[in-house]
């Protein structure tokens, strides 16, 4: 397999120095950086006179949130292949074995979602075919269409004539009923059952368990 640069980031070292020797032992891949928050990322990206083929992102950053270099390399226009590492509940972790697959997944141009968030997602209604939540009811269904468009809290009011403070407790029962613990998280899923090209271009998520 070709050489391929990957840039690590994770706020925890102990998960930066294991996710470096899945790379470099199981993958025959070079890391190219580690970073422990977004903006160490965004360094270490300024400083690459190369690109990274790869990024393998942990959401909950204990300093800003994955999402944040997502946006930013957006709004750079930087082409670079996500892979996106999200806590979703506590009987769920990626086995190794299982992060080298998405790996290889992404690298060979594929999605992939770990099985055990696809069914959970499936159990709730979120289906990668776009589908919303069948446990919603018909306005908060009508809300997590709009926040999959990328829409604030504050549009949505304002799309819907309604007080910020109503949309903020629908987004609440939004994230209770589907499993979700961050708004960010929320809106991961919301664009992903929209199915919008504006996720990272080879998107994929490994459950790696809370912390």
């Amino acid at each position: 397999m070709q050489k391929y640069g990957v840039l690590v980031v994770d706020d925890h070292p102990i998960l930066r120095a294991a996710l470096r020797r899945v790379v470099e032992q199981e993958l025959g891949l070079s890391v190219c950086g580690e970073a422990a928050s977004v903006q160490e990322a965004l360094g270490s990206l300024a400083s690459l006179e190369v690109p990274p083929r790869l990024i393998i992102l942990d959401l909950a950053l204990e300093h800003g949130h994955g999402f944040e270099l997502i946006d930013a390399l957006q709004r750079r226009g930087w082409v670079v292949d996500v892979v996106v590492l999200t806590s979703y509940d506590d009987a769920s972790m990626a086995s190794p074995d299982e992060l080298v697959f998405g790996l290889r997944q992404v690298l060979a141009g594929e999605r992939y979602l770990c099985p055990r968030i696809k069914a959970r997602l499936g159990e709730e209604g979120v289906q990668e075919d776009g589908a919303e939540s069948r446990s919603l009811s018909a306005k908060e269904e009508q809300i997590f269409g709009m926040l999959g468009q990328g829409l604030t809290a504050a549009d949505i009011a304002r799309e819907l004539a309604i007080a910020y403070s109503t949309v903020d407790t629908y987004l609440r029962r939004i994230r209770q009923k589907l499993g979700v613990s961050s708004s960010q998280e929320l809106r991961f899923y919301a664009v992903r059952a929209r199915g919008d090209a504006s996720l990272p271009p080879l998107g994929v998520n490994l459950d790696k368990g809370k912390r």
